[in-house]
C-alpha cells in the first residue's frame, strides 16, 4: 500500500468510528463553554482564548481528515461544503475576537463577536445532529447500559 492509501484508510476508520462522534460532542461542549465565558465576562480571559484555539484546531483537523478520507467525494456532499464554510467562519470569529481585544470598543463590536459565536454554535449543533443521524449506532457506553437493562446487543 502507498502512503496515501494508508492515510485514506486511517482517515476512513476515524470518520466512521465512535471517536468521531465524541470529538463532535467535545467540540460542542467546548463551544457552549466559550459562549458562556463570553457572556459572563465583559472581557474574555485567557481560558476563553485557549478554548477557542483548541476548538478551531480540532475543527480544521476534523475537516482535513474527512477530506483525506473522502478524496474527490468530499465535494459531493453538501454538509462537507457547509463544514468548510463553518470552519472558515470559526477562524474569522477567532481573528475578530482576538484583534478586537478588550478595548473600549462599541456595543456593535461586542454584539458582532457574540453573534459570530452564536452563529458558529448553531451551525455546529446542526452538524452534530447530522453526524449523530448518519452514524445512528449508539456509542459503546450506551450499548453497555442498554445491555444491562434490556438485554439488547448493539
Amino acid at each position: 500500500l502507498t502512503r496515501s492509501e494508508i492515510a485514506k484508510g486511517l482517515a476512513n476508520r476515524f470518520v466512521h468510528s465512535h471517536a468521531y462522534i465524541f470529538l463532535y460532542l467535545g467540540m460542542a461542549a467546548l463551544s457552549v463553554t466559550t459562549v458562556v465565558l463570553s457572556l459572563a465576562d465583559g472581557c474574555p480571559g485567557l481560558a476563553f482564548y485557549i478554548l477557542e484555539i483548541i476548538i478551531n484546531s480540532a475543527m480544521i483537523l476534523e475537516v482535513a481528515v474527512r477530506f483525506v478520507a473522502l478524496g474527490k467525494q468530499f465535494w459531493k456532499a453538501p454538509f462537507n461544503v457547509l463544514d468548510l464554510c463553518l470552519t472558515t467562519l470559526c477562524v474569522i470569529t477567532v481573528i475578530v475576537i482576538i484583534f478586537a481585544g478588550c478595548s473600549s470598543g462599541s456595543k456593535e463590536e461586542e454584539l458582532l463577536d457574540t453573534l459570530l459565536l452564536v452563529a458558529r454554535n448553531v451551525m455546529q449543533f446542526g452538524r452534530l445532529a447530522s453526524v449523530m443521524r448518519t452514524y445512528a449506532t449508539p456509542p459503546f457506553f450506551i450499548c453497555a447500559a442498554a445491555e444491562t437493562q434490556t438485554h439488547l446487543r448493539c
